[in-house]
């Protein structure tokens, strides 16, 4: 998926117009004839490239594109396979179009590659042109490559101004949300960007359902299995849970941290990403650990590296191979799984070493959806 900036304001009010979000007046202060004045031009021009010296350059985002770079970008990415270049590339953008991926920009004024206009929350990101399941905290998001005048649109109103790089708003309610930036020129606000929006909805209960908890008849679940000694009030936080897949030897292992801002969580969460790897054949243990406030770092850490260790010592013994253990987590347990790689420290302590980690995993989990991406350490 791709989002595409079209340059030609007539493309743009149409787009804009069929999706009932007419463009705001211009804020002029000129006549026509005055607009073509020397001195005007001139202090127009020199805007321009201050205003080009002035962009920032905003990490690339792989959904955005501009409608002009997409056509020689998405060609040489292109999976040659599905058709010509010219082929991927007509799918690739009426895909865009059919899904509201398209802002508007006035690119005379500033070029606007690195826009971004989306929602988050914990159901993940999503850009214009999405319908965003409105639960829990969600926030509207919008940067831009030079300060301008930002103004969020909730159901055709206005709900909040600002003037900068990027605006933060926390939805209160769902609805249409869209996004206006506009720029200062020669003491003139001129329009610059218009994006389509984002819609935010009440996801329906059959969404909002959790994912079973049920064991794959192809796999075993060993709970509540001791990897470290500790105060007798600590005993339920100083256990793993195992899930093995059956019949199988020599399998990579998956170390897997819990999530819950070090504060709440717990292994006994996790049935459904124990199974769900174990039926790929990845041996994946789930450890608990103790929480804070009562347990301030690096109690969290600490339990983290004595639950790996036991894994190195002891995994073999259910079939497990040491020279293949992968680390992720969820959420906090992704910053717990950078930790216990990138500091030595920890597992020094137990005589151990980060090397023992094949592989560094960021997993984006939530109870709806499962997905995994894959780093070196």
């Amino acid at each position: 998926m791709r989002t595409i900036c079209f340059t030609s304001a007539t493309a743009g009010v149409l787009l804009l117009l069929s999706s009932g979000l007419a463009a705001g007046p211009l804020e002029a202060t000129r006549t026509v004839a005055q607009r073509i004045e020397v001195q005007h031009l001139r202090a127009v021009h020199e805007e321009r490239a201050r205003l080009a010296a002035a962009r920032s350059v905003i990490p690339g985002f792989a959904v955005y594109d501009d409608f002009r770079a997409v056509m020689h970008v998405h060609a040489e990415d292109s999976d040659h396979t599905k058709g010509t270049r010219e082929q991927v590339l007509e799918a690739s953008i009426r895909e865009s179009l059919r899904g509201g991926h398209v802002y508007v920009s006035h690119d005379w004024l500033c070029d606007p590659t690195g826009f971004a206009f989306g929602a988050v929350n914990n159901l993940g990101v999503f850009t214009m042109g999405d319908t965003v399941p409105f639960a829990g905290r969600t926030r509207i998001l919008a940067v831009t490559p030079v300060a301008s005048k930002l103004r969020l649109f909730h159901n055709g109103s206005v709900v909040t101004e600002s003037t900068g790089t990027n605006l933060t708003y926390q939805a209160a309610s769902p609805g249409t949300y869209r996004i206006e930036a506009r720029l200062e020129i020669d003491g003139e606000t001129r329009p610059w960007i218009y994006s389509n929006p984002v819609y935010l909805k009440i996801p329906s209960p059959d969404f909002m359902k959790l994912p079973s908890r049920e064991i794959a008849p192809e796999v075993e679940a060993k709970r509540d299995l001791v990897y470290a000694e500790g105060q007798t009030a600590d005993e339920e936080k100083h256990k793993r849970d195992l899930y093995i897949p059956i019949g199988k030897t020599g399998m990579p292992v998956f170390f897997f941290i819990h999530g819950g801002a070090w504060r709440s969580g717990d292994r006994s969460q996790y049935p459904a990403v124990g199974n769900r790897f174990a039926k790929e054949g990845i041996l994946t243990v789930v450890p608990s650990y103790r929480l804070a406030p009562k347990h301030p770092h690096p109690a969290q850490i600490e339990d983290v590296s004595e639950a790996f260790n036991w894994v190195v010592r002891r995994i073999s013994d259910f079939g497990g191979d040491t020279n293949r253990i992968f680390v992720g987590g969820h959420s906090a347990g992704g910053h717990l799984a950078a930790l216990l790689t990138l500091n030595e420290h920890y597992l020094d302590r137990l005589g151990l070493s980060p090397s023992l980690i094949t592989d560094a995993f960021e997993e984006r989990i939530s109870a709806f959806r499962i997905g995994i991406g894959f780093h070196r350490s």
